[in-house]
Order: structure tokens, then sequence, then C-alpha cells
């Protein structure tokens, strides 16, 4: 059972990484400039806030190969995202794992994903299980909705709706706060648990209301979302041309469940769509 559903996990750290550049970069970019300083970590964080992602990674593999698990963490980012190196699922999932033994919450959920998926490494569903543990411990509401699929599913553990029901309802509470300040990924990930009934009691109002909230800050998940509800009109009442609507700002954003639901509906509703 895959969700689409990420939450401000990575937004959040990356507001975490500017606003610590940020205190620092009025003491350490002189000293950069200076030659004053070797904490390649810190170097790394400026060059990254900069775009100067080639020296950005220079300075976190050094960092990373003298034990640093924070530079470890952000090279695990840029070879997944491909910013200063060529995207590489095998380095990425090297340092992910690297950092994640280390005690970094954010790698252990996305090592978890990389074993959930097969992203670099082989598909195991026992790893992926063990990390999502980990990182869940450390209060990862992403990697505990993940842990309530496992075991309402009875993927890699015995099957215990009890305890999928617990832990549903905890990321379902934690991603209530994140929403209610605004962030679109947790007001997607709200939106799917009240229209899927985990966590919540199933509320269509409430989806819709917050896979709108995010649709109008562009998140392109729930743009998709809402197309897709409002173009089948099983849970709600269908709408095509307001379906058209966000499946066209979703597809142009490239994603593409939104491009080939789109085209589908152009073909069925092509006379309709004309007259808008």
């Amino acid at each position: 059972m895959r969700f689409e559903a990420t939450t401000g996990v990575t937004g959040g750290f990356i507001a975490a990484i500017l606003a610590s550049v940020f205190c620092l970069s009025l003491s350490v970019v002189s000293a950069v400039n200076a030659g004053e300083i070797e904490d390649g970590y810190e170097v790394g964080l400026i060059a990254y806030s900069q775009g100067d992602y080639s020296k950005a990674v220079e300075a976190f593999s050094q960092a990373a190969k003298n034990g640093d698990s924070g530079a470890q963490h952000m090279l695990m980012r840029l070879y997944s995202e491909g910013k200063g190196v060529p995207v590489n699922g095998k380095q990425s999932h090297q340092w992910a794992k690297r950092a994640a033994e280390q005690g970094i919450t954010h790698a252990q959920y996305e090592l978890a994903e990389q074993y959930h998926y097969g992203q670099g490494v082989e598909l195991n569903f026992e790893k992926a299980f063990h990390w999502y543990e980990k990182a869940a411990k450390s209060g990862h509401h992403v990697a505990i909705e993940k842990l309530a699929a496992y075991y309402e599913n009875g993927t890699a553990v015995s099957r215990d709706l009890e305890k999928a029901k617990r832990l549903y309802l905890y990321a379902a509470s934690e991603y209530d706060v994140f929403a209610q300040k605004g962030d679109p990924k947790s007001q997607n990930s709200l939106a799917m648990m009240y229209e899927n009934g985990k966590g919540v009691s199933m509320n269509m109002l409430a989806a819709m209301d917050w896979y709108k909230q995010a649709a109008l800050q562009d998140y392109a998940q729930s743009q998709f979302h809402l197309g897709r509800l409002l173009a089948e009109g099983d849970k709600v009442e269908q709408n095509i041309r307001e379906a058209a609507y966000w499946l066209e700002q979703a597809a142009g954003q490239g994603y593409v469940a939104a491009q080939e639901m789109l085209t589908e509906l152009r073909q069925t509703h092509g006379r309709t769509l004309a007259m808008r």
C-alpha cells in the first residue's frame, strides 16, 4: 500500500537549513573567504544556500568521510536530487545508511523509503519496517503513518489493526498541527486521511477543504486529487469543468497521473470542456 502523501518534513528540513545558514552567514561567510574555518559541514551549508552545489558536494564529502552525520545526510539528498552530482541511487543509499546509523531521524525515514520502494537498493520490506520504526520512535510522523500501513496490511510484521489504528490517529493529529500552520504537504496528507478514514472518520467535506487549501498553494498532488475526485464524481458531486481546471494545474507541473487523467477527460468530455 503506497501512500503518496509526504508532509512538511522535507520542506521543514530545508527551512531549518536555511534558517541555520542565515544565522551562520555573517560570521561564517567571511571566515570561509578568509580560509579561517575547516568545518566542511558549515562550508557545505553556505555553498548549498548559495546554489553552488558542486562546492557543497566537495565540502560535504570531506566532512562525511570524517564521520559528520549532518554532511552524510546532505550528501544523501544531493545524490538523490542530482544537485552538484548526477542522480545516483546507490550513493544516496550509502550516505543515507551511514547517517541513519548515527541517529539522523530524517535519514532513517529516507532509508526506509529506499528499502520500501527499492530505490538504489534491493526492495526489502523487513529492513524498511526496521527503519520506519526507528524514525517513528523519534517522532517522524510520516514514518508513523507508513508504520501504521505495515501493521494494517501485515507487511513484514504480524497484522495488528488496533496498533495500526492508534498509529494512524497519532499521525493524523500531527498532520493537523502542520496543516493548520499552512504546510501544503501536511494539508494533502490530512486530506488523504479524511478521504480514506485513516486516523480520522471519513469526511469528504474536510478532505476537499484540505486538498483545496494545498492546491491553492500550487501543490500538485492536491491539485490532482481535487481533479480526480471531481472527475470521478463517486465521493463528491461531479464537476467536469472544475476537474479539468485542477488537473491542468497539476499537469502543468509535470504530474504524470494528472496528465493521463486530463487526456482521458478530454477524450470523454471534449465538447463540454471546449465550451468553457
